[in-house]
Protein backbone atom coordinates (compact mmCIF):
# COMPACT_ATOMS: atom_id res chain seq x y z
CA UNK A 1 0.00 0.00 0.00
CA UNK A 2 2.30 2.31 0.90
CA UNK A 3 4.49 1.73 -2.05
CA UNK A 4 1.29 2.53 -4.49
CA UNK A 5 1.26 5.45 -2.44
CA UNK A 6 4.83 6.56 -3.25
CA UNK A 7 4.58 5.52 -6.57
CA UNK A 8 1.43 7.28 -7.55
CA UNK A 9 3.24 10.87 -5.17
CA UNK A 10 6.52 9.79 -7.89
CA UNK A 11 3.62 10.24 -11.11
CA UNK A 12 2.12 13.52 -10.13
CA UNK A 13 5.23 14.66 -9.34
CA UNK A 14 6.87 13.90 -13.20
CA UNK A 15 3.81 15.15 -14.71
CA UNK A 16 3.78 18.58 -12.43
CA UNK A 17 7.53 18.65 -13.26
CA UNK A 18 6.57 18.33 -17.03
CA UNK A 19 4.12 20.82 -17.29
CA UNK A 20 6.16 23.32 -15.46
CA UNK A 21 8.96 23.20 -18.00
CA UNK A 22 6.53 23.27 -20.76
CA UNK A 23 4.83 26.65 -19.03
CA UNK A 24 9.06 27.73 -18.85
CA UNK A 25 9.40 26.86 -22.76
CA UNK A 26 6.13 28.68 -23.56
CA UNK A 27 6.98 31.73 -21.82
CA UNK A 28 10.63 32.10 -23.57
CA UNK A 29 9.24 31.37 -26.88
CA UNK A 30 6.41 33.68 -26.33
CA UNK A 31 9.18 36.62 -25.62
CA UNK A 32 11.58 35.24 -28.28
CA UNK A 33 8.37 36.37 -31.10
CA UNK A 34 8.04 39.56 -29.14
CA UNK A 35 11.70 41.11 -30.48
CA UNK A 36 10.80 39.92 -33.72
CA UNK A 37 9.27 41.08 -36.98
CA UNK A 38 7.15 37.66 -38.58
CA UNK A 39 7.85 39.33 -42.23
CA UNK A 40 11.29 39.67 -41.99
CA UNK A 41 11.41 36.05 -40.48
CA UNK A 42 9.90 34.83 -43.33
CA UNK A 43 12.50 36.93 -45.71
CA UNK A 44 15.02 34.94 -43.92
CA UNK A 45 13.43 32.01 -45.03
CA UNK A 46 13.43 32.77 -48.29
CA UNK A 47 17.06 32.70 -48.78
CA UNK A 48 18.19 29.62 -46.98
CA UNK A 49 20.68 27.53 -49.09
CA UNK A 50 18.68 24.23 -48.37
CA UNK A 51 22.04 22.21 -49.96
CA UNK A 52 23.90 23.53 -46.89
CA UNK A 53 21.08 22.65 -44.67
CA UNK A 54 20.82 18.67 -45.96
CA UNK A 55 24.35 18.59 -45.50
CA UNK A 56 25.03 19.71 -42.04
CA UNK A 57 21.86 17.04 -41.32
CA UNK A 58 24.06 14.50 -42.86
CA UNK A 59 27.38 15.71 -41.10
CA UNK A 60 24.98 15.87 -37.78
CA UNK A 61 23.84 12.16 -38.20
CA UNK A 62 26.88 10.98 -38.85
CA UNK A 63 28.20 12.53 -36.05
CA UNK A 64 26.01 11.80 -33.41
CA UNK A 65 24.31 8.35 -34.25
CA UNK A 66 27.22 6.40 -36.47
CA UNK A 67 30.54 7.45 -34.71
CA UNK A 68 28.76 7.26 -30.93
CA UNK A 69 26.91 3.83 -32.46
CA UNK A 70 30.99 2.58 -33.70
CA UNK A 71 32.33 3.49 -30.41
CA UNK A 72 29.43 1.13 -28.26
CA UNK A 73 30.15 -1.42 -31.01
CA UNK A 74 33.87 -1.49 -30.24
CA UNK A 75 33.34 -1.17 -26.73
CA UNK A 76 30.59 -4.50 -26.30
CA UNK A 77 33.19 -6.13 -29.52
CA UNK A 78 36.49 -5.74 -27.50
CA UNK A 79 34.75 -7.51 -24.40
CA UNK A 80 33.24 -10.50 -26.90
CA UNK A 81 29.78 -9.19 -26.48
CA UNK A 82 28.27 -9.96 -30.08
CA UNK A 83 25.79 -7.25 -30.63
CA UNK A 84 25.09 -5.78 -34.52
CA UNK A 85 26.04 -2.83 -35.22
CA UNK A 86 22.70 -1.87 -36.91
CA UNK A 87 21.12 -2.75 -33.56
CA UNK A 88 22.88 -0.27 -31.78
CA UNK A 89 22.13 2.38 -34.35
CA UNK A 90 18.60 1.56 -34.19
CA UNK A 91 18.86 2.31 -30.27
CA UNK A 92 20.97 5.19 -30.60
CA UNK A 93 18.01 6.64 -33.42
CA UNK A 94 15.28 6.06 -30.80
CA UNK A 95 17.15 7.80 -27.86
CA UNK A 96 17.00 10.62 -29.92
CA UNK A 97 13.44 10.29 -30.55
CA UNK A 98 13.02 10.66 -26.85
CA UNK A 99 15.13 13.76 -26.38
CA UNK A 100 12.39 15.28 -28.33
CA UNK A 101 9.98 15.20 -25.21
CA UNK A 102 11.15 14.17 -22.39
CA UNK A 103 13.50 15.26 -19.42
CA UNK A 104 16.81 14.37 -20.28
CA UNK A 105 17.23 12.50 -17.15
CA UNK A 106 14.64 10.17 -18.35
CA UNK A 107 16.67 9.75 -21.39
CA UNK A 108 19.73 8.77 -19.88
CA UNK A 109 17.75 5.93 -18.01
CA UNK A 110 16.17 4.70 -20.98
CA UNK A 111 19.68 5.11 -22.55
CA UNK A 112 21.67 2.91 -19.82
CA UNK A 113 18.44 0.48 -19.34
CA UNK A 114 18.47 -0.71 -23.05
CA UNK A 115 22.35 -0.92 -23.54
CA UNK A 116 22.45 -3.06 -20.55
CA UNK A 117 20.58 -5.41 -22.48
CA UNK A 118 22.55 -6.41 -24.82
CA UNK A 119 26.42 -5.15 -23.50
CA UNK A 120 27.03 -7.38 -19.98
CA UNK A 121 30.09 -6.49 -19.91
CA UNK A 122 30.70 -4.17 -16.52
CA UNK A 123 34.09 -2.57 -18.45
CA UNK A 124 32.54 -2.07 -21.44
CA UNK A 125 29.20 -0.82 -19.58
CA UNK A 126 30.90 1.48 -17.17
CA UNK A 127 33.16 3.30 -20.16
CA UNK A 128 29.73 4.05 -21.91
CA UNK A 129 28.70 5.53 -18.69
CA UNK A 130 31.94 7.42 -18.80
CA UNK A 131 30.76 8.86 -22.90
CA UNK A 132 28.05 11.24 -21.56
CA UNK A 133 30.95 12.79 -18.85
CA UNK A 134 33.18 12.85 -21.92
CA UNK A 135 31.49 14.75 -24.15
CA UNK A 136 30.03 17.02 -21.78
CA UNK A 137 33.66 17.76 -20.73
CA UNK A 138 34.57 18.16 -24.52
CA UNK A 139 31.67 20.50 -24.47
CA UNK A 140 32.49 22.32 -22.12
CA UNK A 141 35.95 22.96 -23.01
CA UNK A 142 35.18 23.75 -26.78
CA UNK A 143 32.71 26.88 -25.37
CA UNK A 144 35.61 27.71 -23.27
CA UNK A 145 38.15 27.56 -25.72
CA UNK A 146 36.19 29.34 -28.52
CA UNK A 147 34.73 32.13 -26.38
CA UNK A 148 38.45 32.83 -24.72
CA UNK A 149 40.27 33.17 -28.16
CA UNK A 150 36.68 35.16 -29.21
CA UNK A 151 36.88 37.53 -26.71
CA UNK A 152 40.82 38.21 -27.55
CA UNK A 153 39.98 37.95 -31.40
CA UNK A 154 36.84 39.93 -31.79
CA UNK A 155 35.95 43.08 -29.71
CA UNK A 156 33.24 42.56 -27.85
CA UNK A 157 33.89 42.90 -24.11
CA UNK A 158 30.66 40.75 -23.29
CA UNK A 159 32.51 37.58 -24.42
CA UNK A 160 35.00 37.76 -22.06
CA UNK A 161 32.70 38.00 -18.75
CA UNK A 162 30.55 34.67 -20.89
CA UNK A 163 34.15 33.17 -20.98
CA UNK A 164 34.43 33.73 -17.34
CA UNK A 165 31.45 32.51 -16.11
CA UNK A 166 31.72 29.59 -18.33
CA UNK A 167 35.16 29.07 -16.55
CA UNK A 168 33.84 29.54 -13.34
CA UNK A 169 31.31 26.76 -13.77
CA UNK A 170 33.41 24.43 -15.14
CA UNK A 171 35.64 24.59 -11.96
CA UNK A 172 32.83 24.14 -9.78
CA UNK A 173 31.24 21.02 -11.98
CA UNK A 174 34.87 19.15 -12.04
CA UNK A 175 35.15 19.89 -8.10
CA UNK A 176 31.86 18.38 -7.48
CA UNK A 177 32.79 15.51 -9.99
CA UNK A 178 36.39 14.64 -8.12
CA UNK A 179 34.32 14.96 -4.59
CA UNK A 180 32.17 12.55 -5.77
CA UNK A 181 33.23 9.47 -4.60
CA UNK A 182 33.07 11.06 -0.17
CA UNK A 183 29.07 12.33 -1.33
CA UNK A 184 27.65 9.40 -2.59
CA UNK A 185 29.38 7.02 -0.17
CA UNK A 186 27.06 9.39 2.70
CA UNK A 187 23.92 9.40 0.48
CA UNK A 188 24.61 5.15 -0.29
CA UNK A 189 24.51 4.76 3.54
CA UNK A 190 21.55 2.17 3.34
CA UNK A 191 20.29 0.67 -0.03
CA UNK A 192 17.77 2.67 -2.15
CA UNK A 193 14.94 0.18 -4.35
CA UNK A 194 14.96 0.12 -7.71
CA UNK A 195 11.92 2.22 -7.73
CA UNK A 196 13.33 5.03 -5.90
CA UNK A 197 11.70 8.35 -6.58
CA UNK A 198 13.67 10.38 -9.00
CA UNK A 199 16.41 12.43 -6.53
CA UNK A 200 17.10 8.79 -6.31
CA UNK A 201 17.46 8.47 -10.09
CA UNK A 202 19.71 11.27 -10.39
CA UNK A 203 21.65 9.97 -6.98
CA UNK A 204 22.18 6.93 -8.96
CA UNK A 205 23.01 8.31 -12.33
CA UNK A 206 25.47 9.97 -10.03
CA UNK A 207 26.95 7.01 -8.66
CA UNK A 208 27.47 5.74 -12.08
CA UNK A 209 30.08 8.38 -13.01
CA UNK A 210 31.80 7.32 -9.77
CA UNK A 211 31.90 3.66 -11.05
CA UNK A 212 32.65 4.54 -14.61
CA UNK A 213 35.93 6.74 -13.46
CA UNK A 214 37.14 3.62 -10.67
CA UNK A 215 36.64 1.19 -14.07
CA UNK A 216 39.38 3.38 -15.20
CA UNK A 217 42.38 1.87 -13.83
CA UNK A 218 40.65 -1.64 -14.84
CA UNK A 219 39.97 -0.83 -18.63
CA UNK A 220 42.62 -1.42 -21.67
CA UNK A 221 43.78 1.31 -23.03
CA UNK A 222 42.79 0.85 -26.37
CA UNK A 223 38.84 1.03 -25.19
CA UNK A 224 39.76 4.33 -22.83
CA UNK A 225 40.79 6.36 -26.66
CA UNK A 226 37.96 4.46 -28.30
CA UNK A 227 35.77 6.57 -25.85
CA UNK A 228 37.67 9.64 -26.21
CA UNK A 229 37.91 8.94 -29.90
CA UNK A 230 34.02 9.02 -30.62
CA UNK A 231 33.37 11.65 -28.32
CA UNK A 232 36.23 14.21 -30.12
CA UNK A 233 34.72 12.94 -33.39
CA UNK A 234 30.95 13.60 -32.82
CA UNK A 235 32.08 17.19 -31.39
CA UNK A 236 34.42 17.88 -34.79
CA UNK A 237 31.10 17.12 -36.88
CA UNK A 238 28.71 18.72 -34.72
CA UNK A 239 30.57 21.76 -34.96
CA UNK A 240 31.02 21.43 -38.68
CA UNK A 241 27.39 21.02 -38.86
CA UNK A 242 26.67 23.92 -36.71
CA UNK A 243 28.87 26.11 -39.29
CA UNK A 244 27.14 24.89 -42.21
CA UNK A 245 24.03 25.72 -40.98
CA UNK A 246 25.21 29.37 -40.28
CA UNK A 247 26.39 29.71 -43.71
CA UNK A 248 23.31 28.23 -45.34
CA UNK A 249 21.35 31.22 -43.70
CA UNK A 250 24.28 33.80 -44.50
CA UNK A 251 25.11 34.83 -40.93
CA UNK A 252 28.71 35.45 -42.05
CA UNK A 253 30.14 34.64 -38.55
CA UNK A 254 33.73 32.89 -37.64
CA UNK A 255 33.79 29.48 -36.92
CA UNK A 256 35.28 30.48 -33.48
CA UNK A 257 32.16 32.11 -32.73
CA UNK A 258 29.55 29.62 -34.18
CA UNK A 259 31.86 26.99 -32.16
CA UNK A 260 31.82 28.41 -28.65
CA UNK A 261 27.82 29.93 -28.94
CA UNK A 262 26.84 26.48 -30.53
CA UNK A 263 28.32 24.74 -27.51
CA UNK A 264 27.04 26.90 -24.47
CA UNK A 265 23.42 26.48 -25.57
CA UNK A 266 23.97 23.02 -25.95
CA UNK A 267 25.30 23.11 -22.58
CA UNK A 268 22.39 25.16 -21.47
CA UNK A 269 19.65 22.94 -22.85
CA UNK A 270 20.71 20.33 -20.51
CA UNK A 271 19.73 22.39 -17.79
CA UNK A 272 15.68 21.29 -16.46
CA UNK A 273 13.68 23.95 -17.05
CA UNK A 274 12.41 23.03 -20.54
CA UNK A 275 11.46 20.70 -23.14
CA UNK A 276 13.69 19.53 -25.70
CA UNK A 277 15.30 23.03 -24.64
CA UNK A 278 12.77 24.69 -26.35
CA UNK A 279 13.18 28.85 -25.41
CA UNK A 280 16.54 28.29 -23.85
CA UNK A 281 17.52 27.75 -27.41
CA UNK A 282 15.99 30.14 -29.22
CA UNK A 283 16.48 32.87 -26.70
CA UNK A 284 19.75 31.82 -26.09
CA UNK A 285 20.54 32.44 -29.88
CA UNK A 286 19.11 35.65 -29.72
CA UNK A 287 20.92 36.96 -26.82
CA UNK A 288 24.16 35.71 -27.98
CA UNK A 289 24.57 36.14 -31.83
CA UNK A 290 22.98 39.69 -31.04
CA UNK A 291 26.52 40.75 -29.32
CA UNK A 292 27.40 40.30 -32.92
CA UNK A 293 24.70 42.76 -34.11
CA UNK A 294 23.40 39.71 -35.41
CA UNK A 295 19.06 40.42 -35.76
CA UNK A 296 16.72 38.57 -33.74
CA UNK A 297 15.34 37.46 -36.95
CA UNK A 298 17.90 35.81 -38.53
CA UNK A 299 19.14 34.09 -34.91
CA UNK A 300 15.73 32.81 -34.66
CA UNK A 301 15.69 31.29 -37.96
CA UNK A 302 19.39 30.08 -37.04
CA UNK A 303 17.27 28.15 -33.78
CA UNK A 304 14.57 26.81 -36.10
CA UNK A 305 17.01 25.47 -38.64
CA UNK A 306 18.68 24.09 -35.53
CA UNK A 307 15.83 22.41 -34.12
CA UNK A 308 14.60 20.98 -37.29
CA UNK A 309 18.08 18.89 -37.70
CA UNK A 310 17.02 17.28 -34.65
CA UNK A 311 13.69 16.59 -35.52
CA UNK A 312 14.87 14.95 -38.61
CA UNK A 313 17.03 12.65 -36.71
CA UNK A 314 14.27 12.52 -33.98
CA UNK A 315 11.80 11.13 -36.64
CA UNK A 316 13.89 8.71 -37.70
CA UNK A 317 13.85 6.90 -34.48
CA UNK A 318 10.56 7.37 -34.03
CA UNK A 319 9.77 5.71 -36.93
CA UNK A 320 12.27 2.55 -35.42
CA UNK A 321 10.50 2.76 -31.99
CA UNK A 322 7.20 2.60 -33.73
CA UNK A 323 8.29 -0.31 -35.61
CA UNK A 324 9.14 -2.25 -32.79
CA UNK A 325 5.97 -1.32 -30.89
CA UNK A 326 3.70 -3.12 -33.51
CA UNK A 327 5.94 -5.65 -34.60
CA UNK A 328 6.10 -8.86 -32.17
CA UNK A 329 9.03 -10.38 -32.62
CA UNK A 330 11.06 -7.02 -32.45
CA UNK A 331 9.50 -6.72 -28.50
CA UNK A 332 10.52 -10.05 -27.67
CA UNK A 333 13.85 -9.95 -29.45
CA UNK A 334 14.03 -6.37 -26.88
CA UNK A 335 12.63 -8.54 -23.93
Amino acid sequence: MQATSQSNENSWRSRATWLAKLACSAALLAYCLSLIAPSELAGQFGSIDFTLVVAAFVINFLGTIVSRSFMIWRLASGTGENVSLMRIIAIHLGLRFYTLFLPRAVVVGIRLSKYRAIIRSSEAFALLSLDMIVSLLFLSAGTLGFSWFGSLSDDVPEVRWIALTFTLALVVILAILFAGPSIVSRRQTTDAPDDAPPGGLLARLYSKWIKAVGALRLAEPGNIFVVIGAAATNYALFLFSAYLLSESIGLGLPFWVIAWVRSAILLAAHLPIAIAGLGVREIGFISFFGLYLVSPESALAYAMLSFAVQIGIGFVGGMIEAHKFWSPRERSDEK
